[in-house]
């Protein structure tokens, strides 16, 4: 009987422990995907990264040498989109935030949309990476921080015209 019940602890057990071991181990691959694309950028462009940030599903890294940036994330549609960005060409960073207005039991609240870096290029290009946007995932996990960050990081690498926040309400 006891030889019994002990096989049923042990059972038990591992079904509830094996598939928590599982989920650590294995994931759901998104981080590896993106790690993936953007250790291939890196190598496919010659780049050394002295500086990188990994967080949530977002990989964003600079080499201080060639003055080049690269920023991986997932999108709304589950692919992993790199950009490569010449710091040589950035005229200025601005940390961007978008608001939405909502109505909540008739009382009105700011909830934020999206929030990011916009960069401005030479011949009046804008490229804004997004570091936070509701319609890929719904939390947070400093964000603004790591905008802040990297702003402050890559405004000593350029010689932007201007660095002014935008706050915006859609």
């Amino acid at each position: 009987m006891k030889i019994e019940m002990i096989a049923v602890y042990i059972l038990v057990a591992a079904l509830v422990i094996v598939p928590y071991i599982a989920i650590i181990v294995f994931g759901s691959g998104k981080g590896k995907k993106i790690s993936k694309r953007f250790n291939e950028e890196v190598k496919a462009k010659g780049l050394n990264i002295s500086e990188k940030d990994a967080w949530n599903r977002h990989i964003i890294g600079v080499d201080k040498e060639k003055k080049t940036l690269v920023f991986s994330q997932y999108n709304e549609d589950n692919t992993v989109n790199t950009s490569v960005i010449d710091l040589n060409e950035v005229i200025a960073i601005d940390v961007y935030q978008k608001n939405n207005v909502i109505k909540i039991d008739n009382k009105k609240s700011e909830v934020l949309d999206s929030l990011g870096l916009d960069m401005q290029l030479l011949h009046e290009q804008r490229h804004a990476i997004r570091f936070y946007d509701t319609r890929v995932d719904v939390s947070q996990h400093y964000e603004r921080e790591h905008a802040e960050k990297w702003r402050t990081l890559l405004l000593g690498f350029t010689k932007p015209k201007t660095s002014v926040k935008r706050i915006t309400a859609a």
